[in-house]
């Protein structure tokens, strides 16, 4: 984008002979390591908003190098993402920290694959971006990279394997892998016959591998939604999702990095400080790295503290020079009126969301000018507009620059979130979608536990029964007959679920709330289709400039499904 472009010009070209950005490359330009092996350390001060992120981004351009990027809390790595993407473009990776909860069970989970991949990435040599972590994230180990080559499974087309897919599929369950019914995310596989389907950390599109006996006859990437192929491929190799044993081939993220790394630290003092907090508070830390160790570990690499006040720096140090930009915030209209008239000695910068606030700002920026419509002299040098997402901006006076949100000028603060693909639910067809201690749902008993299936003889005749604990080690065996009372459970709940009590009146309550619910919006939509029957259609109009504009302000961003029912609530 042209307009981040000519702020990385202007904060490496600075003025009057102030450009923090350009001393801070030439020093990691000009120093080799020591004989210690040690990497070179800069102190610098004056921090303010996203600036130091905007920095990180323009050495990882000007020096070539790869850029990992530290902070405190695991909320801020989200965010130094989001601000990094918007001033480095694409290519910038999160590693994220783990949230859950001790003591939590979980077969496979998308933040322990989404580790497991960038892990790879890393040891594949293939990483030069730009990656945000929390100090959290860097604690808790990771398998090393001699742990991942030996726990891992290679299939080639055209080759026997002994025990073919019953082998595959054995070795999928012993390695952590989640059987589903159907593919839907990383850490799961599918087993019908001889077709298993896989999809690993690190991989885009699940792998479909096709038997014939013990030969692997066809092995190809599909579409999970579609379910048809995308690409024929030779050979694969699937990672495990093996939980790492205490002690066993465990490594820190950093021992991945490569030797030109370079390492940007935000408030080292309270990343040092977070981690201590972070191991205190954990019951059982066990496996967990101290952040002394994690910082000591990063001290092979050159490293760039960013701090916001002057502290005790040490022999090399960098004045950035940043301030605050609070007596613009909330202020709108007013704030672009002083801005104006500040135009001959600030650049301002301010940043869009989107193609609607874009449009907006150059609105009210032409109201405040008194330009006349599509004419706006002076705005070009003056006044920039890039569409991205900023945190929060900053001043640097020395460079006469203003880098703000549009969310900051207009008090709108958006609710930003991590969109997580669902998984999705299906009934079951027959037992063999059932794994041992798989929870159930039985219409008449509620909630239960699979223990497997069992032959019994009841008036001289064997049938097979699904066996179901319920609390109080209580059993409930349904005939395989009558497998349609029996339901997946589905809950949103992870960890231990408290069963159904055999003859309690709970589950009745509960299936009574649910009915009258049911009724209740049943009702309500016989009632409204009758209205709607009743009256004459309305076709609304096209949208309008104004309506995109309202629709792009929204604060929250939309699920696939919402986009979905937007689309279709206006093709209605």
């Amino acid at each position: 984008m042209k307009e981040i472009a000519e702020l990385k010009k202007i904060l490496l070209q600075g003025a009057g002979g102030f450009s923090p950005a350009a001393e801070a490359a030439e020093f990691f330009r000009q120093r080799g390591k020591s004989a210690e092996g040690a990497g070179n350390q800069l102190e610098s001060y004056g921090n303010w908003g996203s600036y130091g992120r905007l920095l990180a981004a323009i050495l990882h351009e000007k020096l070539g190098r790869p850029v990992l990027f530290v902070t405190a809390h695991i909320g801020e790595a989200d965010q130094a993402q989001e601000d990094l993407e918007t001033f480095g473009g694409q290519g910038v990776e999160l590693f994220p920290a783990s949230e859950r909860m001790e003591g939590e069970t979980e077969p496979t989970s998308e933040v322990a694959c989404e580790r497991l991949r960038l892990c790879q990435q890393l040891a594949q040599g293939d990483f030069t971006g730009v990656m945000a972590a929390s100090v959290c994230a860097l604690m808790q180990p990771v398998p090393s990279a001699v742990f991942l080559r030996e726990q891992s499974l290679f299939l080639e087309e055209g080759r026997d394997y002994e025990g073919g897919p019953e082998a595959v599929l054995q070795w999928l369950a012993d390695h952590q892998y989640e059987r589903v019914d159907q593919v839907e995310a990383a850490g799961e596989f599918a087993g019908r016959g001889g077709i298993v389907d896989i999809l690993g950390p690190g991989q885009d599109q699940p792998a479909r591998l096709e038997f014939f006996g013990d030969r692997l006859e066809s092995l190809r990437y599909f579409d999970r939604d579609t379910q048809r192929s995308t690409a024929s491929i030779r050979q694969i190799r699937i990672a495990t999702c093996r939980s790492l044993p205490a002690g066993e081939g465990a490594s820190m993220l950093p021992d991945y990095l490569p030797g030109s790394t370079l390492v940007v630290i935000e408030e080292s003092g309270q990343v040092q400080e977070a981690g201590r907090i972070f191991l205190e508070r954990m019951n059982h830390p066990q496996g967990m790295y101290p952040v002394e160790a994690v910082m000591q570990k990063m001290g092979g690499w050159d490293r760039l503290f960013l701090h916001t006040f002057p502290g005790q720096m040490g022999l090399d140090s960098v004045r950035l020079g940043a301030q605050s930009v609070q007596q613009y915030e909330r202020r709108g209209k007013e704030a672009l009126e002083e801005l104006w008239r500040q135009r001959g000695t600030n650049r301002v910068f301010l940043f869009c969301e989107n193609a609607a606030e874009q449009q907006r700002a150059w609105e009210l920026l032409a109201e405040v000018a008194g330009a006349k419509k599509g004419s706006m002299p002076d705005l070009a040098e003056r006044f920039f507009l890039p569409v991205g997402f900023v945190q929060e901006g900053f001043a640097l006076p020395q460079a006469d620059l203003l880098v703000i949100s549009h969310h900051e000028l207009f008090g709108q603060n958006p609710v930003r979130r991590r969109l997580r693909r669902l998984k999705s639910l299906q009934a079951i067809d027959s037992f063999s979608d059932l794994e041992k201690n798989d929870l159930v749902v039985h219409v008449t008993h509620g909630i239960g536990r699979f223990l497997g299936m069992k032959t019994l003889t009841k008036g001289g005749r064997q049938e097979e029964y699904l066996a179901l604990e319920y609390a109080g080690k209580a059993l409930v065996h349904v005939p395989a007959s009558k497998i349609d009372l029996v339901h997946k459970y589905v809950g949103c709940r992870t960890g231990r679920m408290v069963l159904s009590r055999l003859g309690g009146k709970s589950w009745e309550k509960q299936k009574q709330k649910v009915r009258e619910a049911v009724e209740d919006v049943a009702s309500e939509l016989l009632e409204i289709q009758a209205q709607r029957q009743s009256m004459p259609g309305i076709r609304f109009p096209d949208d309008t400039a104004w309506q995109k504009e309202f629709e792009e302000s929204f604060l929250y961003q939309e699920t696939d499904d919402q986009r979905t029912a937007n689309q279709e609530i206006k093709r209605d």
